[in-house]
């Protein structure tokens, strides 16, 4: 169960590191004219934002593979954990 929450979380926060890029994104391009030298820092701190979320989501996808595997082997114990395993690769695939 609590694999599943910090993967969740872990989706949470990339999910909010990519919002988070897409208004810097939208700002930066409104004065990106009138003052390049600061969208250009802008620009780069969506990368830095994106590469970690890009990497938030590699962890996530592995969480959830092991989990995957690890309900396979037990499929009667973990008969509650499936609903929470399609609902969290369903985050997961929606962020990606």
């Amino acid at each position: 169960m609590r694999r599943f929450r910090r993967t969740r979380q872990t989706i949470h926060r990339s999910l909010r590191l990519i919002e988070t890029s897409g208004r810097v994104i939208d700002a930066a391009e409104r004065f990106a004219a009138r003052r390049p030298t600061r969208a250009a820092r802008k620009y780069e701190r969506v990368s830095g934002c994106l590469d970690e979320a890009s990497m938030q989501l590699s962890s996530a996808i592995r969480a959830l593979t092991v989990t995957a595997l690890k309900i396979a082997r037990s499929p009667a114990e973990a008969a509650d954990a499936r609903p929470l395993l399609l609902e969290a690769t369903a985050r997961w695939a929606g962020a990606a």
